[in-house]
C-alpha cells in the first residue's frame, strides 16, 4: 500500500500525518512550529524522517502563503497520486465545514 508523509506547516504547530493513497490517516500528530528560518523549520521535522523511515514513498507539504493557479495546472489532482484525488482533498472532505465566512 502506498503511503505518504504529509506535513502542514502552521504558525503555532506543524501537523504531520502518515496517510494512504486514499487519504486515510494512519498516524498523526503535531510538533511546535519553528519559524526562525528554514534550518530551524527542517530541524523541527527531522525526527519524523526517522520515525516513519521506510514507510512512505513521498512527502506532501502545505505552507501558508499566496498561491497562483496557472490555467494549465490541474487543481483537483495530486502529482503523487497518479490521477487519483489528492490525499489533501480527501482529508479536507473528511473535516467539518469551515468556520463562518472563511473559504
Amino acid at each position: 500500500m502506498k503511503q505518504y508523509l504529509v506535513l502542514d506547516f502552521g504558525g503555532t504547530y506543524t501537523k504531520y500525518a502518515l496517510m494512504d493513497k486514499g487519504g486515510a490517516f494512519l498516524e498523526q500528530g503535531k510538533v511546535p512550529s519553528q519559524r526562525e528560518d528554514l534550518e530551524h523549520m527542517m530541524t523541527s521535522v527531522a525526527p519524523l524522517k526517522e520515525k516513519f523511515a521506510g514507510r512512505f514513498e513521498g512527502v506532501a507539504v502545505s505552507m501558508p502563503g499566496r498561491t497562483v493557479r496557472q490555467p494549465s495546472t490541474p487543481s483537483s489532482r495530486c502529482w503523487m497520486c497518479s490521477g487519483s484525488p489528492s490525499a489533501v482533498e480527501s482529508a479536507h472532505a473528511q473535516r467539518s465545514p469551515r468556520r463562518s465566512g472563511r473559504q
